[in-house]
């Protein structure tokens, strides 16, 4: 990085409940980068672990700030309270149990610096396991360096091109969508990535920068599929068609990804259960044909149809939630 350059200044946010096992790292990993940030803010969401006693080691350490919000928050209105106070032109998030390369900071700031008209800055990461084991390094091949209005939105329809381990953004284009979507329960960045789209290139940095620890609890993907399916459902048909009139794109053009989408995401489900349940849902709900989704998901409305499964209460409650914005989609 030209040290005679002036960049401008990033600063990092890091949301923790809970976490305490790996919070830590996170911060230390974030202080020893290459490049310094102007700022680092750390918000407990009202942890009932150790994580007291590990922030209070840094309580009076120049460069971090330890916030905290009057009551627990979900995902979004947690992320949205602590980028609300991150003072700089630029931010990123840290999650309190991934581990950041020293390159972190600067490779977001070499990223900034390519083009005047940048919103998003996007790097490649490593997928590692609750014993810091590599499961596999991450690079969006399909990425072009510098991405302009509309193919930022267009290449993110079925699903996220950028990881919420590794990016920066530009905090007044936050300002402009609003925030993180606090209608949604998990995929907030990926609705974050359309919601800015329109208004600036994104670009890519291809080198890792993070160390991202996923999959680490038991049933953990399972656990939260009914939320995601609901999040997936919300994106496709509240997200998008606001971004493509934004961009006045044609829905019917880009329905073909939209729906190969939701179908990758229902047939997902099929893996993630054992097999009674994989038998009931399959098909009563999930991947027969078009028909056979509508037929069965009426009857389930009508409540015609019972589970004798754990997923009986939680399909009936989201079925009659999400059915208006599945027939949207087939």
């Amino acid at each position: 990085m030209d040290k005679n350059k002036i960049f401008p200044k990033i600063s990092v946010g890091i949301p923790t409940f809970n976490q305490s096992k790996f919070l830590e790292r996170a911060i230390e990993s974030i202080l020893n980068q290459t490049v310094k940030p102007n700022e680092i803010v750390i918000s407990n969401n009202h942890s009932i672990d150790e994580t007291e006693i590990i922030l209070k080691k840094y309580e009076n350490h120049p460069k971090i700030k330890i916030i905290k919000p009057l009551k627990h928050l979900n995902v979004a209105k947690h992320f949205n309270f602590i980028v609300n106070q991150l003072k700089s032109e630029w931010f990123t998030l840290l999650a309190s149990d991934d581990i950041v390369y020293p390159n972190f900071i600067e490779t977001l700031m070499i990223g900034i610096s390519r083009d005047p008209d940048c919103i998003l800055v996007r790097c490649g990461w490593d997928n590692i396991d609750i014993y810091d084991n590599l499961i596999d390094r991450r690079y969006i091949l399909s990425l072009k360096k510098i991405t302009s209005p509309p193919r930022t939105f267009l290449e993110q329809i079925s699903g996220p091109k950028t990881s919420f381990a590794a990016f920066a953004s530009r905090k007044s284009i936050w300002n402009k969508v609003n925030g993180f979507d606090e209608n949604l329960h998990h995929d907030v960045d990926w609705a974050y990535w359309l919601s800015i789209s329109p208004y600036g290139k994104f670009i890519y940095e291809p080198k890792i920068v993070v160390k991202y620890r996923n999959n680490y609890r038991p049933n953990e993907e399972k656990k939260r599929f009914f939320k995601e399916l609901s999040d997936h459902l919300y994106i496709q048909n509240i997200i998008i068609p606001q971004v493509a009139k934004k961009l006045n794109i044609n829905l019917n053009k880009i329905k073909r990804k939209r729906y190969s989408s939701f179908k990758r995401k229902l047939i997902r489900a099929s893996q993630l259960f054992d097999q009674n349940e994989r038998q009931e849902l399959t098909n009563l709900f999930l991947l027969h044909d078009v028909g056979g989704i509508r037929k069965i998901s009426q009857k389930f409305i009508n409540g015609k149809i019972w589970l004798d499964s754990a997923c009986k209460k939680k399909l009936i409650t989201f079925i009659r939630k999400a059915f208006s914005l599945i027939r949207c989609l087939l």
